[in-house]
């Protein structure tokens, strides 16, 4: 659902990492929405938003070392994560329009 906030389920990370939300910029991760710090203990949590996600778009969750280890992103100093194949770790993700209801 849109909102200014991107719960995420789980984020495991051997030391503390930030998870930068992008918006989408012709197929690719673009401008920074917003960025959460996870320690080595937090396993889910939130990032705050500049702006509200729009339904249907895509956005990417991008996993970053904290270089200066100050728990400051900025964008312009902090690594992507890369996984053992050599890519950074990215999760593409779209909005939807309404939560399901459950009916159980």
């Amino acid at each position: 659902v849109s909102g200014t906030v991107v719960s995420l389920t789980e984020v495991t990370v051997n030391n503390g990492a930030w998870v930068a939300v992008h918006r989408d910029q012709a197929g690719a991760p673009g401008s920074v929405l917003g960025a959460g710090y996870f320690d080595d203990q937090v396993s889910s949590g939130a990032v705050d938003l500049s702006e509200a996600t729009k339904p249907a778009l895509t956005y990417y969750a991008v996993l970053y070392h904290d270089v200066n280890d100050d728990q400051y992103f900025d964008p312009a100093v902090e690594i992507p994560w890369l996984n053992q194949a050599g890519q950074v770790v990215i999760v593409p993700f779209q909005i939807a329009d309404s939560l399901e209801e459950n009916k159980g």
